[in-house]
């Protein structure tokens, strides 16, 4: 979908809960229209120019490679091949 679809709907990201410590004066007011779902598709720019700036995007990648990197290691456990036939199984499966 494209960049900043989030931002306009006004959809709770890791980005905008990241920015939210991080951010205030005009910066805070700019995030406030995208929680509050009125952000203009003009501002998609700035608010994206806002999280590279209060170093948000980089802070979610490091967060998304500490994430894989753990994945990875589990991998490597001698049950990890029965570990992941069990959840396969409770996701096909589920009765929801």
């Amino acid at each position: 979908k494209p960049v900043g679809d989030d931002h306009l709907d006004g959809k709770p990201t890791i980005l905008l809960a990241l920015a939210h410590d991080r951010v205030s004066g005009r910066g805070r007011a700019l995030l406030d229209r995208v929680t509050a779902g009125v952000l203009e598709p003009q501002d998609v720019p700035a608010v994206q120019d806002l999280l590279d700036t209060a170093g948000v995007r980089l802070e979610a990648e490091r967060m998304i490679h500490a994430e894989v990197e753990a994945a990875l290691a589990a991998l490597d456990r001698p049950d990890a091949a029965g570990d992941l036939a069990e959840i396969a199984h409770r996701i096909g499966w589920r009765t929801q």
